[in-house]
C-alpha cells in the first residue's frame, strides 16, 4: 500500500514529532510562532493526524486494531479531541515515536 511506503512514513512521523515539539512549547508558555499560533498549528496536525489515521483504517480493517501502536495512535488523537489533561496526553504522546523503530 502506498501509505506504507517510507516517504508517507517519514511524513507522518516528522508530523508527531512537529506535535510534541509544539505542544512542549505550549506547556511551558509559548502562545505564537512569529504571526501564527501554536493552537492552531497543532489543530492543523491533529487533523493531518486524523487523515492518516483514516486512511490506514480504511485499508487495513480490522487489522488496524490489532496493532499496538496504531490502537495508541487512536487513543492519543481522540484525547486531544475530547481534551483530557494536556499535561499527561503530552507525555504520552513521546509514545508515538514507535513509528521511527519500526
Amino acid at each position: 500500500h502506498a501509505i506504507e511506503e517510507p516517504s508517507f512514513i517519514i511524513l507522518f512521523l516528522l508530523l508527531a514529532y512537529a506535535d510534541i515539539l509544539l505542544g512542549s512549547m505550549n506547556l511551558y508558555g509559548a502562545e505564537s510562532l512569529g504571526n501564527i499560533s501554536i493552537e492552531r498549528l497543532r489543530t492543523i496536525t491533529l487533523y493531518l493526524q486524523c487523515c492518516e489515521l483514516l486512511l490506514q483504517l480504511c485499508i487495513f480493517h480490522a487489522r488496524f486494531f490489532s496493532h499496538w501502536g496504531y490502537a495508541l495512535d487512536s487513543f492519543l488523537v481522540v484525547g486531544r479531541f475530547i481534551r483530557v489533561d494536556p499535561r499527561r496526553l503530552h507525555l504520552l504522546s513521546f509514545l508515538r515515536v514507535w513509528r521511527f523503530f519500526r
